[in-house]
Protein backbone atom coordinates (compact mmCIF):
# COMPACT_ATOMS: atom_id res chain seq x y z
CA UNK A 1 0.00 0.00 0.00
CA UNK A 2 1.06 3.42 -0.57
CA UNK A 3 1.77 6.11 2.44
CA UNK A 4 -1.49 7.95 1.92
CA UNK A 5 -3.33 4.38 1.45
CA UNK A 6 -2.95 3.00 5.17
CA UNK A 7 -4.44 6.18 6.62
CA UNK A 8 -7.50 6.23 4.51
CA UNK A 9 -8.25 2.47 5.15
CA UNK A 10 -7.80 3.11 8.73
CA UNK A 11 -10.34 6.14 7.88
CA UNK A 12 -12.65 4.10 5.98
CA UNK A 13 -12.97 1.36 8.64
CA UNK A 14 -13.24 4.03 11.97
CA UNK A 15 -15.77 5.13 9.78
CA UNK A 16 -17.86 2.22 9.45
CA UNK A 17 -17.61 0.52 12.47
CA UNK A 18 -19.42 4.60 14.13
CA UNK A 19 -21.80 4.73 11.27
CA UNK A 20 -22.56 0.76 12.41
CA UNK A 21 -23.00 1.51 16.47
CA UNK A 22 -24.82 4.66 15.55
CA UNK A 23 -27.37 2.83 13.07
CA UNK A 24 -29.14 1.34 15.97
CA UNK A 25 -29.64 3.56 18.63
CA UNK A 26 -31.86 0.82 21.00
CA UNK A 27 -28.79 -0.61 21.56
CA UNK A 28 -28.05 1.29 24.43
CA UNK A 29 -31.48 1.61 26.05
CA UNK A 30 -32.51 -0.68 28.86
CA UNK A 31 -34.81 -3.82 28.00
CA UNK A 32 -38.19 -2.00 27.77
CA UNK A 33 -37.64 0.96 27.68
CA UNK A 34 -38.92 2.93 24.82
CA UNK A 35 -36.91 5.86 23.36
CA UNK A 36 -38.21 9.26 24.40
CA UNK A 37 -39.50 11.96 22.55
CA UNK A 38 -38.97 15.38 23.02
CA UNK A 39 -41.01 18.13 21.45
CA UNK A 40 -38.10 21.33 20.76
CA UNK A 41 -40.92 24.19 21.32
CA UNK A 42 -37.95 26.58 21.21
CA UNK A 43 -36.03 27.94 17.97
CA UNK A 44 -32.63 26.44 17.34
CA UNK A 45 -31.33 29.67 16.54
CA UNK A 46 -33.05 33.29 17.72
CA UNK A 47 -35.18 34.79 14.65
CA UNK A 48 -34.73 38.13 14.12
CA UNK A 49 -36.62 41.10 16.54
CA UNK A 50 -38.17 42.59 13.97
CA UNK A 51 -41.97 43.01 12.09
CA UNK A 52 -40.22 40.61 9.29
CA UNK A 53 -39.90 37.78 11.35
CA UNK A 54 -43.19 38.06 13.57
CA UNK A 55 -44.80 38.25 10.68
CA UNK A 56 -43.27 34.90 9.22
CA UNK A 57 -43.95 33.44 12.52
CA UNK A 58 -47.62 34.03 12.56
CA UNK A 59 -48.12 33.20 8.57
CA UNK A 60 -46.57 29.47 9.73
CA UNK A 61 -49.20 29.41 12.57
CA UNK A 62 -52.02 30.06 10.33
CA UNK A 63 -50.40 27.77 7.48
CA UNK A 64 -50.32 24.79 10.44
CA UNK A 65 -53.82 25.40 11.51
CA UNK A 66 -55.21 25.43 8.17
CA UNK A 67 -53.12 22.14 6.86
CA UNK A 68 -54.77 20.78 10.24
CA UNK A 69 -51.45 20.35 11.44
CA UNK A 70 -52.66 20.79 15.12
CA UNK A 71 -49.86 19.29 17.07
CA UNK A 72 -47.46 21.84 15.23
CA UNK A 73 -49.91 24.95 15.62
CA UNK A 74 -49.48 24.17 19.77
CA UNK A 75 -45.56 24.89 19.36
CA UNK A 76 -46.14 28.58 17.76
CA UNK A 77 -48.09 29.35 21.17
CA UNK A 78 -46.45 31.38 23.93
CA UNK A 79 -44.98 29.64 26.71
CA UNK A 80 -48.34 30.85 28.93
CA UNK A 81 -50.30 28.93 26.53
CA UNK A 82 -48.53 25.81 26.45
CA UNK A 83 -47.58 25.96 30.44
CA UNK A 84 -51.69 25.96 30.89
CA UNK A 85 -53.15 23.67 28.09
CA UNK A 86 -51.90 20.35 27.23
CA UNK A 87 -50.94 19.89 23.15
CA UNK A 88 -53.53 16.37 23.65
CA UNK A 89 -56.46 18.90 24.96
CA UNK A 90 -55.52 21.74 21.90
CA UNK A 91 -55.37 19.05 19.31
CA UNK A 92 -58.02 16.99 20.10
CA UNK A 93 -60.34 20.36 20.68
CA UNK A 94 -59.05 21.83 17.41
CA UNK A 95 -59.69 18.32 15.18
CA UNK A 96 -63.53 18.92 16.83
CA UNK A 97 -64.11 22.60 16.23
CA UNK A 98 -61.63 24.02 14.17
CA UNK A 99 -62.31 24.46 10.57
CA UNK A 100 -59.23 23.86 8.08
CA UNK A 101 -58.22 24.46 4.51
CA UNK A 102 -58.93 28.07 4.66
CA UNK A 103 -56.29 29.82 3.29
CA UNK A 104 -55.44 32.90 5.22
CA UNK A 105 -52.39 35.34 4.51
CA UNK A 106 -50.67 38.06 6.59
CA UNK A 107 -50.75 41.30 4.90
CA UNK A 108 -49.22 43.39 7.29
CA UNK A 109 -48.50 44.86 10.84
CA UNK A 110 -46.61 47.14 13.42
CA UNK A 111 -44.58 46.84 16.26
CA UNK A 112 -46.04 46.64 19.61
CA UNK A 113 -43.22 47.73 21.43
CA UNK A 114 -39.65 45.92 21.53
CA UNK A 115 -41.10 42.02 21.37
CA UNK A 116 -44.59 42.10 20.47
CA UNK A 117 -46.04 42.74 17.08
CA UNK A 118 -49.90 42.91 15.83
CA UNK A 119 -50.38 40.99 12.48
CA UNK A 120 -52.70 41.52 10.18
CA UNK A 121 -54.25 38.09 8.33
CA UNK A 122 -56.79 38.33 5.60
CA UNK A 123 -59.56 36.08 4.10
CA UNK A 124 -62.14 36.87 1.16
CA UNK A 125 -61.88 40.35 1.91
CA UNK A 126 -62.07 40.19 5.83
CA UNK A 127 -59.23 41.13 8.09
CA UNK A 128 -58.01 40.18 11.64
CA UNK A 129 -55.31 41.03 13.80
CA UNK A 130 -53.19 38.88 16.18
CA UNK A 131 -50.38 39.63 18.47
CA UNK A 132 -47.04 37.59 18.68
CA UNK A 133 -44.67 38.14 20.95
CA UNK A 134 -41.11 37.27 20.93
CA UNK A 135 -39.85 35.33 23.97
CA UNK A 136 -37.38 32.22 24.38
CA UNK A 137 -35.42 33.36 20.90
CA UNK A 138 -38.68 33.49 18.95
CA UNK A 139 -41.89 35.05 17.74
CA UNK A 140 -44.91 32.91 19.09
CA UNK A 141 -49.21 33.70 19.28
CA UNK A 142 -50.42 35.16 22.28
CA UNK A 143 -53.55 32.99 22.84
CA UNK A 144 -56.89 34.75 22.29
CA UNK A 145 -59.55 35.47 24.96
CA UNK A 146 -61.22 32.56 24.35
CA UNK A 147 -58.26 29.94 25.11
CA UNK A 148 -56.91 32.39 27.79
CA UNK A 149 -60.43 31.80 29.76
CA UNK A 150 -59.98 27.81 29.39
CA UNK A 151 -56.56 27.48 30.78
CA UNK A 152 -56.42 24.11 32.24
CA UNK A 153 -59.01 22.43 30.91
CA UNK A 154 -59.71 18.76 29.25
CA UNK A 155 -60.38 18.66 25.40
CA UNK A 156 -63.99 17.79 26.33
CA UNK A 157 -64.53 21.03 28.37
CA UNK A 158 -63.07 23.17 25.66
CA UNK A 159 -65.63 21.85 23.25
CA UNK A 160 -68.15 22.38 25.98
CA UNK A 161 -66.88 25.93 26.09
CA UNK A 162 -66.87 26.49 22.56
CA UNK A 163 -70.65 25.20 21.97
CA UNK A 164 -71.50 26.72 24.72
CA UNK A 165 -70.46 29.91 22.63
CA UNK A 166 -72.06 28.79 19.18
CA UNK A 167 -69.03 27.53 18.21
CA UNK A 168 -67.62 24.23 17.29
CA UNK A 169 -70.02 23.39 14.52
CA UNK A 170 -68.20 21.80 12.02
CA UNK A 171 -69.47 22.38 8.36
CA UNK A 172 -68.04 22.09 4.75
CA UNK A 173 -65.24 24.66 3.95
CA UNK A 174 -67.60 25.56 1.05
CA UNK A 175 -70.29 26.67 3.89
CA UNK A 176 -67.77 28.47 5.68
CA UNK A 177 -66.54 30.84 2.17
CA UNK A 178 -69.90 31.47 2.05
CA UNK A 179 -70.41 32.26 5.46
CA UNK A 180 -67.24 34.17 5.45
CA UNK A 181 -68.15 35.90 1.94
CA UNK A 182 -71.33 37.35 3.22
CA UNK A 183 -70.41 37.93 7.20
CA UNK A 184 -72.74 35.83 8.63
CA UNK A 185 -70.66 34.35 11.28
CA UNK A 186 -70.69 35.16 14.87
CA UNK A 187 -68.13 37.33 16.17
CA UNK A 188 -66.05 34.67 18.31
CA UNK A 189 -66.53 31.51 15.50
CA UNK A 190 -65.43 34.40 12.80
CA UNK A 191 -62.11 35.44 15.15
CA UNK A 192 -61.17 31.51 15.91
CA UNK A 193 -61.55 31.13 11.90
CA UNK A 194 -59.53 34.17 10.78
CA UNK A 195 -56.87 33.89 13.55
CA UNK A 196 -56.21 30.23 12.66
Amino acid sequence: MTNWAVPAAVGILTLSVTVAACSNPQQSLPAGKPPTVTQQTTPTSSAPIDLEAATAAAQEKADRHASGDFAGEWLLFTQDLRDHLTQQAFVEYSQACSQIGLKIKAVGGRMDGTDRAIIRFEALGMTKSVTMAYENGGWYKVPDDFLTSNFGKTAAELIAADKAQGGCKQQPAMQIVTEIGCTCLAGSRQSRILAG
